[in-house]
C-alpha cells in the first residue's frame, strides 16, 4: 500500500485488516484448488510468525518446521513460542552437522593468488568467507523443506517482504526459493502491523529482525540501513527520495539494481 505511511493508526489498522482477511481468502482457495498442505520454515523471526499466522487463520493443513544451523536458542525458544500460540507441532532439524561436513569437505582453502588473479582483493576475502557460509546454512535449510515438500506433496511457503525484495535481501535457492508468497506485497513496516493485528508474541515483534545465519547479525547491520529508510523510499518515492542521506539512498538504490539477478535469470 503505497500510502501507508501517511495513513493514521486507525487507518492503517483497517487496511491491514483486509489485506489479513484477503490473503486468508486466498490461501483457502489455494489449497481446495491443489489440494496441497503447506510446508512453513518457521525461524523465530517476524515474517515466518506472521505466515504462521495467516495460516491458522486460514485454516488450512500445514507443517511448521525450525532448522537450526548454527542458530541462537533464541531463535528455537521463539519458534516454539509462535507454536505454541497457534496450536500446532514444530518439528525441529538440526543441519549443523550436515553444515560442517559441507564446509569441510573442501574447507574453502582458496590459492590466494589464484583468487586474486579472479579480481579478489584482500578487503573482501574475509567478507566473501563469511558471505559464502551464510549463504550455505540457508540453502541447506531449504533443501529440507522441499525434501518435505516431496514427501507430504506440499507447497513450500516464502516469507519475503516487499521491502526484502527490493534491495534483494535473500539467498538466491535459499530461502528466496518457493512456491507460493504470502507477504510480498506488504513492506516490513506494514509486515510489523499485520503482527500486531494477528496478535503475534511481542517479543517477537520487538526483536530487532535477523536471519540468524552469523553472530550477532541483524538484517539493517548487514544492509547497511534501517527498515524506515528503505520503506520511506519504497512507499513514498516521489516525497522521499530527495530527503534520505545521500549516502543511504545510493545503497539502496545499489542493492536494488546489483541483486536483480536473484529473481531474474541473465539470458544471453
Amino acid at each position: 500500500m503505497d500510502d501507508f505511511l501517511i495513513m493514521d493508526d486507525d487507518e492503517k489498522t483497517k487496511a491491514i485488516n483486509i489485506s489479513i482477511e484477503t490473503k486468508c481468502l486466498m490461501i483457502r482457495d489455494l489449497y481446495r484448488g491443489l489440494g496441497r498442505p503447506f510446508i512453513l520454515g518457521l525461524s523465530g523471526g517476524i515474517d515466518s510468525c506472521v505466515c504462521a499466522y495467516l495460516l491458522k487463520k486460514s485454516d488450512v493443513p500445514f507443517f511448521l518446521v525450525n532448522l537450526p544451523c548454527c542458530s541462537s536458542e533464541e531463535s528455537l525458544k521463539h519458534s516454539e513460542l509462535i507454536a505454541k500460540q497457534i496450536g500446532c507441532k514444530l518439528h525441529v532439524l538440526q543441519l549443523d552437522s550436515l553444515y560442517f561436513d559441507l564446509m569441510n569437505s573442501h574447507k574453502f582453502e582458496l590459492d590466494f593468488n589464484e583468487y586474486l588473479n579472479c579480481g579478489g582483493s584482500h578487503e573482501v576475502k574475509e567478507a566473501v568467507d563469511e558471505i559464502t557460509s551464510m549463504n550455505v546454512k540457508a540453502r541447506l535449510r531449504m533443501i529440507y523443506q522441499y525434501m518435505l515438500s516431496n514427501f507430504y506433496g506440499g507447497l513450500v511457503v516464502g516469507t519475503e517482504n516487499r521491502s526484502e525484495f527490493f534491495v534483494g535481501y535473500a539467498t538466491k535457492h535459499g530461502d528466496a526459493a518457493c512456491d507460493v508468497e504470502f507477504i510480498s506485497d506488504w513492506s516490513k513496516t506494514e509486515v510489523f502491523h499485520a503482527a500486531k493485528c494477528l496478535g503475534c508474541p511481542e517479543e517477537i515483534i520487538n526483536k530487532a529482525p535477523s536471519a540468524d545465519l552469523a553472530p550477532g547479525q541483524t538484517d539493517e547491520g548487514e544492509m547497511g540501513f534501517t527498515y524506515e529508510q528503505l520503506d520511506s523510499l519504497i512507499l513514498n518515492k516521489s516525497r522521499m527520495a530527495d530527503k534520505l542521506p545521500e549516502d543511504v539512498l545510493n545503497k539502496i538504490l545499489y542493492r536494488h539494481t546489483s541483486t536483480r539477478h536473484k529473481y531474474e535469470t541473465i539470458k544471453i
